[in-house]
């Protein structure tokens, strides 16, 4: 009948909306980006991993690895780096950051021929370079059976096992402790650029 039919277009715009309110809360959870990796939701159906340049230990061991993790991952060393925000979507996603942060942007195609990109956040272009490497080797070892290669260590598998416990929430903005992760001294307090 209409009413039934009425009731149940009502019902669906309800769950749709409850939906949308719990998504956009996941960048408001405590704890979300606070070890420096997080996804973002770039999109409806796209999301990208971010990985935050951090010079504390534990992560100062992974970074010499970064390039080989990528490797192991995709099946290969090539990758394509970007710079220059011309990924309109991705950069509406990541918005505005405070000043001196900075964002790399890398995608590959793994062995099964997949697309595989990641976000790496830094103050300095080599040390973006770095993340970006890991957030694609950890986006690839995400979407892979038995993603860690053989010779990574204790904090790599951790990261990769952080990277897969959190795909299904991603933020839906740069979550202000993933900055706090990169550089604890200068932010502070609520984020207003």
């Amino acid at each position: 009948s209409a009413q039934h039919a009425a009731m149940a277009a009502v019902a669906a715009r309800r769950a749709t909306a409850q939906q949308q309110a719990t998504r956009g809360a996941d960048s408001d959870l405590p704890g979300l980006g606070a070890d420096g990796l997080f996804w973002l939701e770039v999109d409806v159906d796209r999301t990208v991993l971010c990985v935050v340049y951090s010079e504390e230990h534990p992560m100062d061991d992974v970074w010499p690895q970064a390039h080989w993790y990528m490797a192991d991952a995709l099946g290969t060393e090539i990758f394509e780096a970007m710079d220059d925000g011309k990924d309109v979507a991705l950069l509406a996603a990541i918005g505005k950051l405070p000043e001196g942060f900075y964002w790399s942007y890398a995608r590959a195609y793994n062995d099964r021929n997949e697309l595989v990109d990641g976000v790496g956040l830094g103050r300095k272009k080599a040390s973006r370079k770095k993340a970006t490497k890991l957030a694609v080797a950890l986006a690839a070892g995400a979407a892979k059976p038995g993603g860690a290669p053989g010779f990574a260590d204790e904090t790599y598998r951790a990261l990769l096992d952080r990277a897969i416990q959190l795909r299904p929430h991603p933020a839906r903005t740069v979550p202000l402790a993933a900055l706090r992760a990169m550089d604890p001294e200068s932010v502070g307090g609520p984020l207003a650029l």
